[in-house]
C-alpha cells in the first residue's frame, strides 16, 4: 500500500512546478564554482539555454506563464561580451540582467591568508568591478533604448552602497554576503537608511536618480556626502 501512494505522489511532483510561487525565474550561467557554466555567456550557447528555459515554462501545467525571467551573469567579462549577451536577451524577451555573481579575480591589494583559495570572491572586494558592470550595461541599454531590469548584487552591504548601486542603474538590489554576516533583517536596515538619503538630497522618487552617475567611485561619494 506505501508503495502504491509513493508511486502515485512520484507522479505529481514530476508534474509539480515551482513557478507559480516564484517572482521571477534566474538562469544562472555565471557560477565559477561550476566547471564550463561561464561557457554559456557565448551567443550560440546563450540563444540555446534561453530557449530551453522559456520552452519548459510553455510546457509547465501550471498557468503563470508570464513569470519573468533574469540572467545572472559575471562580473568578468568584456564590454562586448555583455554587449552581445544585452542584444541576446532583448531578442529573446528576458526581463533583466543580475549584476553580478562573483569574481574569480583577485585584486593585488587583497591580504588575506585565503587569497588564492579557488572559487568565487563576493563582498566589498566585488562593489567596484560588479558595479562598473552594472553603470556599462545601464549606458547599453539606454543607448538603445531596450527594456531591460537590472538587479544589482555585489559588495551591498549598507544604505551607502545600495545607493551607489542605484545611481548606476539598479531597478533592485539583491543581497547574499552581507545576508550571511548580518542575517535578513539587514534588508530592513538598508531600506530605512534609503529613505533617509532620499529625503537628504531632497528625492521624491528613486527613478528621479537610477542611472544619473556612470562612475561607481563617484556615485560612491555622493551616497556618503550627498549631490553638492
Amino acid at each position: 500500500m506505501n508503495n502504491y501512494l509513493w508511486k502515485i505522489n512520484k507522479k505529481k511532483l514530476l508534474k509539480t512546478n515551482l513557478s507559480e510561487y516564484a517572482d521571477y525565474i534566474t538562469i544562472n550561467i555565471s557560477s565559477p564554482n561550476t566547471p564550463n557554466l561561464r561557457d554559456f555567456h557565448e551567443s550560440k550557447h546563450l540563444k540555446k539555454v534561453i530557449m530551453s528555459v522559456k520552452n519548459g515554462i510553455l510546457k509547465s501545467d501550471n498557468s503563470n506563464l508570464k513569470v519573468p525571467v533574469f540572467l545572472k551573469i559575471a562580473p568578468d567579462i568584456t564590454s562586448n561580451d555583455l554587449e552581445t549577451i544585452i542584444k541576446i536577451s532583448t531578442q529573446k524577451n528576458i526581463a533583466g540582467l543580475i549584476i553580478s555573481n562573483t569574481t574569480i579575480c583577485r585584486d593585488k591589494k587583497l591580504k588575506s591568508s585565503n587569497l588564492q583559495e579557488f572559487g568565487g570572491l563576493s563582498g566589498a572586494p566585488l562593489f567596484l568591478k560588479s558595479t562598473r558592470l552594472l553603470s556599462l550595461a545601464n549606458q547599453i541599454i539606454k543607448k538603445n533604448n531596450y527594456k531591460l531590469h537590472l538587479i544589482a548584487a555585489g559588495g551591498v552591504s549598507d544604505c551607502q552602497s545600495a545607493y551607489a548601486k542605484i545611481l548606476c542603474g539598479a531597478h533592485l538590489i539583491q543581497l547574499y554576503t552581507s545576508m550571511t554576516y548580518e542575517g535578513p533583517l539587514i534588508a530592513n536596515k538598508i531600506i530605512k537608511g534609503l529613505l533617509l538619503l532620499m529625503k537628504r538630497d531632497n528625492i521624491i522618487t528613486i527613478n528621479d536618480i537610477r542611472g544619473s552617475i556612470k562612475n561607481p567611485e563617484t556615485a560612491m561619494k555622493i551616497a556618503i556626502n550627498g549631490f553638492k
